[in-house]
């Protein structure tokens, strides 16, 4: 989780971006809705379905699935990148879901 709290740090530079919790999660949240958040070591960020099939075709992400069988499509779960920069590559996906729910 040491990644992700680097990663909440980056985010809540912006004073729109608050902490808030998404299925016990801790997370980062636009309003009243939660964007991106830490999943048992993995970052769940919500994308839209189409981004995240375009994740799950280049072996980056998974699609969000809580309770077997239900999956949330909109939702990225992107496990820590093991090359380049993992901080900046969540960064940035985080950023993206940011955008992404503010122009939902």
């Amino acid at each position: 989780m040491a990644l992700f709290d680097d990663v909440l740090d980056e985010l809540l530079a912006d004073p729109a971006v608050k902490r808030g919790v998404f299925f016990g999660h801790p997370g980062a949240k636009l309003g009243k809705r939660v964007f991106a958040c830490e999943v048992e070591g993995d970052l769940l960020v919500k994308l839209g379905a189409e981004r995240v099939v375009e994740l799950q075709q280049a072996g980056a992400a998974r699609v969000f699935d809580p309770m077997a069988g239900r999956p949330m499509n909109a939702w990225a779960l992107v496990p820590e990148p093991q090359d380049g920069d993992p901080l900046r590559e969540w960064v940035e996906l985080a950023e993206e879901a940011k955008l992404y729910m503010a122009d939902e």
